[in-house]
């Protein structure tokens, strides 16, 4: 595998290009009659195609599927786009903040582009009336520089200025950095990675840890890039974006949220596909498979089913286009001794929380109880769980992205290891364990 290719950005011919087309779309047409808005969609499809059939988006190519989703749901899906603007932008409307979002159509087209390019980005949803509830205790309550709080708000990160956001984002950033540094130095150790042989057949003991490093690395590099991009904006001011609020954590692995599957994926994981999943697997439910609206238990089974099927999707199109494995249908770089895992990994976690719930139900483990012991014995086995569910099922996913090479950090250098033991340069290898 040409690691060059693998590691390289999306050109930003296509990247820009796709932003105008989206930004067009919902700043010219933010109504209704949404009729311009799937013509303009018509274009972004065929830079994916191209990207495609090139072959040469690098790693990046799964946040091209990713915003794609986002970008279908909102020129296809959605009827009205949201309003985003705090009633102080519009100046001469009403302050009502209810109000300015049933008329952003009404609105001058330098307010509407305003609008677009904070929806277009806001992959989360952040702000607008779909939400998601979970969002809510990550959002760091904003309090002026000279005025103690008075906000009653359950929020756990408390309230803070600009000043103290910028400094804990900073923290957040180095934090990232040295799990990344971590993640690198372990995959030195790890038999499974740095002989490339996949985690599968490194043992147990090397496969559990090795997935809990993944998962890891990628929140780091994720976090990482969420707290650059949030310091510039808060500190530069940039339009809506300059607000503490509109920056809720992205992740939430706290202890409450990592001793269930459901608790992982709905509440601790990152919730960047969420809103254009919900989207698209409503729309399979209700329009295309004609499932009733109400919460059936068919009709919640599928919906559930599909959410995490299109999101394994997304990661299998991006990761076909990005590491040469192919899609079988004559074009992309095709590969028949490898495929992308990721399609049948997601679609394995929607079963995993199917038979949790069984098991939690039918059992009480996690129940309120007036034992100590047995909560804690309930707490333990959950946990232990968790890490036993992705350790079993991780492999089918991170296996061919190891084979491929995706996962080779190579970095020659640790501050990890120079304040172990003062030397900044690493070894070809640190050693480790051999194949159980």
């Amino acid at each position: 595998m040409d690691l060059h290719l693998v590691w390289q950005p999306i050109p930003y011919i296509p990247v820009t290009l796709f932003g105008l087309f989206l930004v067009s779309a919902l700043a010219l047409d933010p109504g209704k009659q949404y009729h311009l808005r799937p013509l303009l969609f018509l274009p972004i499809l065929w830079l994916t195609y191209r990207l495609i059939y090139d072959g040469e988006a690098g790693i990046g190519s799964t946040f091209w599927f990713a915003w794609l989703a986002r970008a279908s749901e909102l020129m296809l899906l959605t009827k009205n786009v949201p309003n985003r603007l705090s009633p102080a932008t519009t100046t001469g409307q009403s302050t009502d903040k209810e109000a300015p979002a049933k008329n952003i159509e009404a609105f001058s087209l330098s307010t509407r582009i305003e609008n677009a390019c904070l929806i277009a980005f806001n992959c989360r949803g952040i702000g607008e009336p779909n939400e998601p509830p979970s969002l809510r205790s990550r959002r760091i309550p904003r309090r002026g520089p000279y005025t103690k709080s008075k906000s009653k708000s359950k929020s756990p990160n408390g309230t803070c200025t600009k000043s103290q956001f910028i400094l804990t984002q900073l923290t957040r950033l180095l934090s990232s950095v040295l799990i990344i540094d971590l993640w690198n130095l372990h995959g030195r150790r790890n038999p499974g990675l740095h002989l490339k042989l996949g985690l599968a057949a490194a043992g147990w003991y090397w496969r559990a840890v090795g997935i809990l490093m993944f998962a890891a690395g990628i929140a780091s590099v994720l976090q990482g890039m969420h707290c650059v991009i949030s310091i510039f904006c808060i500190f530069l001011g940039i339009g809506g974006s300059a607000d503490i609020e509109e920056w809720p954590l992205l992740f939430s692995l706290r202890w409450e949220n990592v001793r269930t599957l459901r608790a992982f994926w709905g509440q601790g994981w990152h919730h960047l596909l969420r809103l254009p999943l919900n989207a698209h697997a409503k729309f399979i439910c209700q329009t295309i498979l004609r499932l009733p609206a109400d919460r059936s238990p068919l009709s919640s089974i599928t919906y559930f089913f599909l959410v995490f099927a299109l999101s394994g999707l997304v990661h299998y199109l991006g990761e076909c286009v990005s590491l040469g494995f192919g899609f079988g249908f004559g074009f992309g770089q095709q590969k028949e001794s490898e495929s992308s895992g990721a399609l049948l990994f997601f679609s394995l976690q929607a079963l995993g929380i199917a038979l949790e719930y069984v098991v939690l139900e039918a059992t009480g483990l996690l129940k309120p109880t007036s034992s100590r012991w047995y909560r804690l014995l309930g707490n333990v086995l959950s946990v232990g769980y968790v890490i036993g569910w992705f350790a079993l099922t991780g492999p089918i996913w991170v296996d061919p992205l190891i084979k491929a090479g995706a996962l080779e950090m190579n970095l020659e250098w640790s501050f990890v290891m120079w304040l172990w033991t003062g030397q900044v340069a690493l070894p070809q290898r640190l050693g480790g364990g051999g194949i159980e």
